[in-house]
Order: structure tokens, then sequence, then C-alpha cells
């Protein structure tokens, strides 16, 4: 097996739940590489044990630069996109042609050992969730080859300046269906909009659960306070379903470790990732506190 964890931070100020995103990955896979790549001055603020990638240390393509150019505004919405720049420049010159690619506020429950070969059965190069209304999720995404990644950038490169990952991510999914998969987000027995099933329920019966795009998370844990005043059990109305479908509890695995799940009509299914836009990401971790 040699699928990498990627994380990858742009800015001068550090999230400290970056940490507690790490722990979780190296708690379900303890032989699993870990890159974080971000400033240098942040290396002596992980606690974990990870591979530390500098920035810095990574090359331009000429690809990259012409990004800079033609997107000149800093902000959220840029460096959201750009990640997929440093990434792709990243595998290049670390000669690494498949990874997983997860945001610092996700919180993830599988071993990758187990999942990988049902990854690569089902990606046909990039796989990751649909939120719905025309955005794709890039909490986490899984690439199977660095040169499906090469089509996306090379796509972004084309679209409008005032656009973001989410939306041009979604141009990109159906206009190159042939590189691209969408990680089941939920299953056609719940109620879902009709015309986004496809997307939705994409690969289901390979999966035993559901991937997070964004509304879960919002849902369980509610929203970024920074963005948002705090509203219980927050529902998504971009996504293609309602989570206020579900019944949400915990599911305890033989090894002791905690997975969100979720129970429809007698069904239940566990969650793969958490995508915890209120930041809190310790209260959702696989280890029970004591």
């Amino acid at each position: 097996m040699s699928c990498p964890f990627v994380l990858i931070h742009i800015g001068k100020h550090f999230p400290e739940y970056t940490n507690t995103c790490i722990k979780q990955v190296r708690l379900w896979n303890p032989n699993s590489t870990i890159y974080c790549i971000m400033s240098e001055s942040h290396k002596q603020k992980i606690t974990e044990e990870i591979n530390f990638v500098s920035i810095e240390s990574i090359s331009n393509s000429s690809k990259h630069a012409a990004f800079h150019k033609r997107c000149p505004v800093e902000g959220f919405w840029k460096v959201t996109t750009e990640r997929f720049f440093i990434l792709e420049d990243f595998m290049n010159q670390h000669s690494i042609d498949e990874c997983f690619h997860l945001e610092n506020d996700n919180l993830i429950y599988f071993s990758m050992e187990e999942l990988l070969p049902v990854l690569r059965q089902t990606s046909k190069g990039i796989s990751a969730p649909f939120l719905g209304k025309g955005h794709m999720s890039f909490g986490v995404c899984y690439f199977k080859h660095l040169s499906a990644l090469e089509e996306m950038t090379t796509f972004f490169m084309c679209q409008p300046v005032n656009g973001n990952d989410m939306i041009n991510g979604y141009a990109f999914f159906v206009e190159n269906r042939n590189i691209s998969s969408c990680l089941p987000t939920c299953s056609e027995e719940c109620d879902i909009l009709e015309n986004e099933i496809d997307f939705i329920t994409e690969d289901s019966p390979y999966f035993r659960g559901f991937w997070d795009a964004l509304a879960y998370g919002q849902h369980i844990g509610g929203v970024n306070p920074l963005q948002h005043e705090y509203i219980r059990n927050y529902v998504n109305t971009n996504c293609s379903f309602l989570t206020s479908q579900f019944k949400y509890s915990w599911y305890i695995a033989p090894s002791g470790l905690r997975i969100p799940q979720v129970e429809r009509h007698g069904n239940k299914w566990l969650l793969y990732n958490l995508h915890v836009h209120s930041k809190d990401l310790e209260s959702f971790t696989s280890y029970i506190k004591e």
C-alpha cells in the first residue's frame, strides 16, 4: 500500500485544530505517511508525527505562476483553489502519483489499508463528495493518478477568476466524467433531490457508509462561528438532501474507537469523515475522553 495523506495550509495563522485532525488520521492509520505542507514558520507548532514539507521548498510550476498572475486578489477562495496547484507541484517534485488529500477541519474514521482497494476500484481519477446545487466539496478527496489532478488544475485556469473551487470543481466533474467520481454521501433509500441522485449515490454499493461533503458536520456540530451564529441542527440548503431526516449517534467499533452514525427508518450508515465546519474537532474525535 502506498497512498499518503496530504494536508495543505496556506497562510500566516496556524489553526490549532490541525493537530487534532492529524491525531485522528494517525489514530486510524498508525503506519501511514502523513505529509503536512505549510509555511516553515509553522513547523514547530505541529505536535504529531508527520512528514513536514515547507511551502517555501516547493518550486512553482509555470502553470502555478500563471495562476497567481491570473488571480492577483488574495482571499479565502483563492487559497482553496491554489492548494491544488501546490499539491500538483508537490506530487511532481516528490514522485508521488496517488494520494488522499483532506482539509484540516475534517476528521476521518477509516483505515486506508482497508479502504484503499475500494477507492482504487471505484475511482476514475479523482474522487470527492458532491454537496448539491452545483457545488463539489473537496474537504476530502482521493487522487488515483497525478494526471487527473493536472487535468483539473488546467481546467481551473480556464474558469472565471471570481469562481471558487466548489463551483469550478463541479463544472470540472460534469465535463470530465471519464476521470471524476463522486464519493457517495447518501443512499437511494433516503429523500434526495431527484435530479441529483446520481451524483449523491454514485458507487454507493461499494461503500458501507457515507462521506460528508459538509452538511453532516454542520448539522451535528454547527457552522463556523466566525461566519454565522450558532444554529442547533443546522440544515445546509445547498445540500441535495435534508440532514434532518436522520437520527445521529455514535457507533463503537470493536477497537473501542467511536464513529458517527446516521439512521433512517431502521437503516444505519457509518460516516467515513466529518467536515467539522465549527472547527470544534475535539468534540468529534474517535477516542473517548475519560
